[in-house]
């Protein structure tokens, strides 16, 4: 009985907020990744209670300072042509999305009138364009941030 009114009370509780549950699930995204084949690495720092700051170290180009947040319903299942984005997605202005994937599995990719599949083998995908080569597996190394980001995000 326990059981079903924990049911009942979680789809009131959608119903009332009309917010898909997982947005209430969604991992703590601050911290440090590294993109898969490539010297980059993705800094986030939480600034807000929907909104990071971004810092991309990107070989051969100097610190980059951008933004992010959630995507909201509506955004995630507007692209009809691709995968639709996951729950706890983020927009990184400017840049793309960063977003929890299950390790392992295939993401479809239809592109140029062309379908493609990558398996990825992260818990994260960068996602920077339509592209195949814009999806890029992504590894979260750490939840802290190294002093030089901190630094450089409390300078900016």
């Amino acid at each position: 009985m326990k059981a079903i009114n924990g049911i009942k009370a979680t789809l009131l509780l959608t119903g009332i907020l009309g917010v898909s549950l997982p947005l209430f699930a969604c991992p703590d995204m601050q911290g440090t990744y590294k993109i898969e084949n490539a010297q980059t690495q993705l800094y986030l720092q939480k600034s807000g209670a929907d909104t990071y700051k971004v810092l991309l170290d990107i070989p051969t180009y100097s610190l980059m300072e951008k933004k992010a947040s959630p995507v909201i319903d509506k955004d995630r299942q507007e692209n009809t042509y691709q995968m639709p984005l996951p729950d706890c997605t983020l927009h990184i202005e400017g840049f793309g999305y960063l977003m929890p994937f299950t390790k392992g599995t295939v993401y479809h990719l239809h592109f140029d009138s062309q379908d493609y599949e990558k398996t990825i083998k992260t818990d994260f995908v960068l996602k920077l364009s339509d592209s195949p080569d814009g999806v890029m597996g992504a590894t979260k190394t750490g939840s802290a941030l190294p002093a030089k980001v901190i630094e450089a995000l409390g300078k900016k």
